[in-house]
Formats: C-alpha cells, structure tokens, sequence
C-alpha cells in the first residue's frame, strides 16, 4: 500500500482497531519484547526516516530520545528485553506525525484549538500505521500512550498513574526533555537549568515524579553543552554492550 494511502485508513474510521489480542493488560511494569515479527521491525526505520525528513525539528530526534529513554531504563534496572521494547517504541513514536498537514506540524505561533485537536489524534494514528505494517501488542501500547499524564490529563484516554505501561511513562519524559533541549518551529532550545526546574515542577503532574529523580540523577552528572546527547550515548551504549 503506498504510503498516503495507509496514512488515509489509519486516520479513517476503516483503521484496525485495538483489539484483546493486539494489546497486553497496562500494568506498572514494561512488557517484555515489541510482539513483532522481524520483518515488521524492518519496516520501521523507514518509517521514522520519513517523519523526519519533514524537519520541524524531528531530525535525529527519535534516536536521542531511544537514548535518554534507554538510559532511564538501565538507571532503574530494567533487563535488556524491556530496554529493546523502549528503544524501538522511542524509534517510531512519532510516526503518526505522517498524518498531521505540514500547516500544522510547521507552523512557528501558536496552534488553535482546532489544529492541537488534530495533533492529539497522532498517537493513534501512529499505532495504527503500526499495526498496519505488522506490528503487535506491547509496541503499539507503548506508542499509543507516549502522551498520557501522571494525573491523568494527557491524551488520547487520559489515563492516570500506572494505567499507562512504565515504558510509555519513561518514552513521554525522554520525549519532552529532548523537545525542550532542541529548536523547534515555535521556540528556540531551552537552557539545561530550564529545563530540569520544569520537569521538577511537572513530577507529579505531568511526569511520573520516580521518573524524574531518576532521570535528574542521570543529567546533574552530564553538566556540559552537549549533556542530552552525552545521556543518549549512554541509554544507547547501554543496547550496543
């Protein structure tokens, strides 16, 4: 199916939806392993490659933030199954992105209503554009609720706490670090003390606050210009071994 065309269906109500044997029970752990084929998994680097290549800051994003996420991961010892399953889900969590017009997804002021309403619907979009290509259970969990909050008003289903999959809690904060270390259409990059006094006042809120500790442990022991990929090399080293 080109490329368009699968955007098309996985934005349409015709998309493959989550089914019971799609998906494993959310719990507060991270499932172990992606549940996809190989051959599946080997569509998804380019797949990543085509979001980026829109800009809007995404070049190289997916990979730093596979990094801080797998960084995150080892710091609280999870084994390398779950480190695989974050690394791949931080590879392609932004993939539904593919269905958001350019108008929106570069657009350098302030989105209305309207068009952040259409930015909410790409996780979804996302997991279907994974489920089309073959992917299955925890993977497209993970992707699903990269935007779900601590206190339960994030997105799609504002789910709370540990209602969303530890990996998806660890992949919104490597998420929202990177963006915040990185220009984007709409701002410039944050300064590093910025940026850890804002995930300090969301813990709790936004972020899981266990996440945050951990996380803030990891950065206070980077503090050089180039800190966020100095982390990412490590998360990413932590695979490579």
């Amino acid at each position: 199916m080109e490329l368009e065309s699968l955007v098309s269906v996985a934005k349409s109500k015709n998309a493959p939806r989550t089914s019971d044997a799609d998906t494993l029970p959310y719990g507060g752990g991270v499932d172990r392993g992606t549940n996809t084929p190989p051959a599946a998994l080997s569509r998804l680097p380019v797949l990543r490659s085509l979001i980026e290549a829109k800009g809007c800051g995404l070049l190289g994003h997916s990979a730093r933030v596979s990094g801080i996420a797998c960084a995150v991961g080892a710091k609280i010892g999870l084994p390398r199954t779950e480190l695989e399953l974050l690394a791949t889900a931080a590879e392609v969590h932004d993939i539904g992105k593919l269905g958001v017009p350019d108008r929106i997804l570069l657009k350098s002021g302030r989105l209305t209503d309207a068009e952040y309403a259409v930015i909410q619907q790409h996780p979804e979009v996302g997991r279907d554009l994974l489920r089309m290509a073959g992917s299955r259970g925890n993977l497209l969990d993970v992707v699903l609720c990269h935007h779900e909050r601590w206190d339960g008003e994030g997105y799609p289903f504002r789910r709370r706490t540990t209602e969303s999959p530890l990996a998806a809690r660890i992949l919104s904060l490597a998420d929202t670090v990177d963006a915040m270390a990185s220009d984007r259409p709409y701002r410039a990059s944050q300064p590093m003390e910025r940026i850890f006094g804002e995930l300090e006042r969301c813990s709790g809120t936004q972020f899981d606050p266990n996440l945050v500790d951990v996380f803030l442990t990891l950065a206070r022991g980077s503090r050089s210009h180039d800190w966020v990929d100095r982390i990412a090399a490590q998360g990413a080293g932590q695979l490579a071994a």
